[in-house]
């Protein structure tokens, strides 16, 4: 493939890395990107500097052999149009790496859960002394085409998205895993049926000898895989299984990785083993992960590495060290006898759900965000169930304000500024208490992604002081919006 012409639409972190590859082998690199401020980054005036790379103004006559697109390029794009107007085939950067480095990859997707179960199967696969990569859609982390100007590795762990899978038509990982479906990104895939049928076309090209490896629990996985009345009966034939399945449970002691007993209870924590094949592996007690949630991610994390012959004590040693990643379920500081914790990447209300479900100690919880045209009813349920008292900021604080005093819950504030929320939520919390953050929307009303909204809570908290006398809290029905 050396001398081609390609497209690189969307210079983030994986187009320059993709650049950066190509040009490594000969490639003309024909770069485009809507935000003409992309151009000034550091790395692509580097890249600049190689006769090879050219900055495009606009698509019209490309004359190239195919094109690369960022993720966060949306089909129905301008661009997208242009390129395939011309007959330029446009893939994503997992298409376009799965075609280098064949079948040694893991593919993880799932609405909630990526990044922690990559990043697990990651870390024990290093535990193991294994020449591996880790990566992907995983942030912070490196996008995998990165990992191709590294050489060759044994195996590559990739976090994907339904982002990526839209433009993956031969993508088809050795090992596949689909950890669960909830409502998230509406706003760009339509339906709850295209998202899940995109979730599921990660199994789609795989073969016999490989493994699927499904979360049993998942009431809408396992009726695609197995009910061909239900909703996404259309694309059953599609998405037929065809590689070796394998489940993980955290109700059924019988799946090939099983919490023994199981726990019904979404708040039981400290009982029990995860199991792989009814054999223990650890303790639930041993787990560092905060967390039931984080008990499914592991299963799914350790039944990946028994199919890549990982040893019991690679997986043991990373999950008694592993404490999460960042902007997931974060410790930042306790003061005064109050946790705070920063949850800024969950970006939508089942990751919030399962966050509020974390902990017994009653929550002061800061949320809102801007919208994805997600149904919000089981949210607010649950912020009557399990909250103290709610702090709502950001773009759509009005309608969980109205929504929340529909269901007769008075319990809240509303905040302009993430500051202020902070401040109200100090003033709220008693010792003992937990001050989660955890908006359970996107960040982009006020942010440029989660990362962001996530560093700047945390410098909020590391400059609070703690009050010089106590005050009675103040939340009730009648505060602004």
């Amino acid at each position: 493939m050396n001398g081609k012409r390609v497209v690189v639409l969307g210079l983030g972190r994986a187009g320059r890395s993709l650049a950066r590859y190509l040009l490594s082998r000969g490639d003309e690199v024909l770069a485009y990107d809507d935000n003409p401020k992309a151009f000034e980054h550091e790395d692509v005036r580097q890249l600049k500097q190689d006769q090879s790379f050219h900055e495009l103004s606009r698509l019209v006559d490309t004359k190239a052999d195919f094109a690369i697109a960022s993720p966060g390029i949306a089909e129905e794009s301008h661009a997208i149009a242009a390129l395939r107007g011309q007959g330029i085939r446009v893939v994503d950067e997992i298409e376009f790496g799965y075609g280098i480095v064949g079948k040694r990859i893991v593919a993880v997707t799932g609405t909630n859960g990526k990044s922690t179960t990559t990043t697990l199967i990651g870390e024990m696969l290093k535990a193991d002394s294994r020449d591996s990569f880790y990566g992907g859609n995983l942030a912070p982390g490196l996008p995998f085409s990165s990992a191709l100007l590294m050489g060759p590795k044994e195996i590559y762990v990739l976090e994907v998205s339904t982002f990526q899978l839209e433009r993956a038509d031969l993508f088809a990982p050795r090992i596949a895993l689909l950890l669960n479906v909830a409502e998230d990104h509406l706003n760009r895939h339509g339906s709850m049926e295209n998202y899940l049928a995109l979730k599921l076309s990660i199994f789609r090209n795989q073969a016999p000898d490989d493994f699927a490896i499904i979360n049993q629990d998942d009431p809408r996985i396992m009726s695609a895989l197995h009910d061909p009345t239900s909703s996404s009966g259309a694309h059953r034939s599609a998405f037929k299984l065809k590689a070796q399945p394998l489940t993980f449970s955290l109700l059924d002691p019988k799946a090939d990785a099983a919490l023994v007993p199981p726990a019904a209870d979404a708040r039981t924590s400290g009982a029990g083993s995860l199991c792989l094949h009814g054999k223990p592996v650890i303790a639930v007690r041993d787990v560092r992960l905060p967390g039931r949630h984080n008990l499914a991610n592991a299963l799914a994390a350790m039944l990946a590495c028994d199919c890549l012959k990982v040893a019991p004590e690679s997986m043991i040693r990373v999950l008694t060290n592993f404490a999460g990643l960042e902007h997931r379920l974060e410790f930042v500081r306790e003061l005064c006898g109050v946790r705070w914790v920063n949850n800024s990447m969950c970006t939508n209300p089942a990751a919030a759900i399962q966050s509020l479900l974390t902990f017994d100690a009653p929550v002061v919880l800061i949320t809102g965000g801007r919208e994805k045209d997600l149904p919000i009813e089981d949210y607010l349920a649950q912020i009557k169930a399990r909250a103290k008292a709610a702090i709502l900021f950001g773009e759509n604080r009005a309608r969980l304000h109205d929504g929340l005093q529909q269901i007769e819950f008075d319990r809240m504030q509303a905040a302009e500024t993430l500051d202020q929320a902070v401040q109200m939520a100090q003033r709220e919390a008693r010792p003992g208490d937990v001050v989660l953050f955890s908006p359970g929307f996107a960040s982009f009303d006020a942010f440029s992604d989660f990362q962001e909204r996530g560093r700047a809570f945390k410098e909020l908290v590391v400059r609070l002081q703690a009050p010089t006398n106590h005050q009675t809290p103040t939340t009730n029905h009648d505060t602004g919006v």
